[in-house]
């Protein structure tokens, strides 16, 4: 630097400048007058002449560093600012009014999804019980239990299951008895109970048929909206299982 001034040359070798004992830099030419600021760039075809005190900085397109004048210019993103207050509030309030809408439809859809899930299992130990029953050739049979290890005698079958290969058929849990599958406690408190009857068990023999009398029972499966909701699991004296969403005459229990 000599008085004030920087020489940035395109060529190390220019004696012109050597002579006049002034710092050289090796860049590239630029191709157009700078006037900046009100200080004068001189620029030839090896030569850029900046009068001020100079700061390193990058010009746009960034190829190499060069000298510019007094403070260097930031370049801010806009895209990368954050957000105002108002902003946020706005954002806030529209995310609350969507939940407010959102969630009651999402609990409903769980509470349904929740019975049909419950309905469509029993319906499948039902089917286990059925197949396994043709397959031994034997006695199998689906009751509600307490302890998960024997039947209960229980109208309740919303505290448990299980179905076991009943060799002698009496619909209990004997010594020698298998126990096959345990169907836990039903969640959300829903009730799973026959109607109209006292249906404990239900027990297929070898050929596939239920020791049921001719016609069909209904079970009932009810969550806290009670008999709205209510999803009926129906069984006739063959062993075909249906589910019926038909809203049903009498009520569910409310314990």
């Amino acid at each position: 630097m000599t008085g004030g001034r920087f020489i940035v040359a395109g060529r190390q070798s220019d004696t012109k400048l050597l002579r006049k004992g002034l710092p050289v830099l090796n860049l590239q030419p630029l191709n157009k007058m700078d006037t900046r600021n009100s200080n004068s760039v001189r620029q030839d075809e090896s030569v850029l002449l900046f009068r001020k005190l100079p700061l390193v900085c990058h010009k746009v397109p960034l190829v190499k560093p060069i000298i510019c004048l007094n403070i260097p210019f930031v370049n801010i993103n806009r895209y990368a600012a954050g957000f105002t207050l108002v902003e946020l509030i706005i954002t806030l309030t529209i995310a609350g009014i969507l939940a407010a809408l959102a969630i009651p439809a999402m609990q409903t859809f769980i509470l349904d999804q929740r019975l049909t899930s419950q309905a469509n299992e029993f319906i499948t130990d039902l089917n286990l019980v059925r197949s396994e029953a043709v397959k031994r050739g034997a006695s199998v049979t689906l009751c509600s239990s307490v302890d998960l290890s024997g039947c209960s005698a229980s109208t309740q079958w919303e505290t448990g299951r299980i179905a076991f290969i009943d060799s002698d058929g009496d619909g209990t849990v004997d010594a020698g008895d298998t126990i096959m599958r345990v169907g836990q406690r039903l969640e959300g408190s829903n009730t799973f109970r026959p109607v109209g009857g006292s249906t404990t068990g239900i027990t297929f023999t070898g050929a596939g048929l239920t020791s049921l009398a001719s016609g069909e029972i209904t079970l009932r499966l009810c969550d806290t909206r009670l008999a709205g909701k209510a999803v009926a699991v129906l069984v006739n004296f063959t062993g075909r299982a249906r589910i019926d969403r038909t809203v049903l005459a009498t009520a569910c229990p409310t314990s």
